[in-house]
């Protein structure tokens, strides 16, 4: 028996709740997807990281580099290292 997800996950477009305490990476990526109408299950699909593990980004984990690039590049973005700015 497979358990409907009334949270984050839902495959309502644009519908990703995104909690304030979550990493800023994680809160701009689930921006990214609600903007371009994007559903973890799709980015799942896409990106062969599990859709539970999208979820958990949310809410109770930092997500793996290697994991967060793959599902970063499904929506067109990619991880750069760049040099700090002055002041910042």
């Amino acid at each position: 028996m497979r358990r409907k997800f009334t949270y984050a996950g839902n495959n309502r477009r644009g519908a990703i709740k995104v909690p304030q305490h979550a990493h800023p990476l994680v809160r701009q990526f689930a921006n990214e997807l609600n903007e371009q109408m994007t559903t973890f299950a799709e980015v799942s699909e896409r990106s062969g990281v599990g859709v539970d593990t999208l979820r958990f980004w949310m809410t109770r984990h930092v997500p793996r580099l290697d994991l967060f690039d793959a599902a970063l590049n499904t929506v067109g973005f990619e991880l750069a290292i760049r040099e700090k700015r002055e002041g910042a």
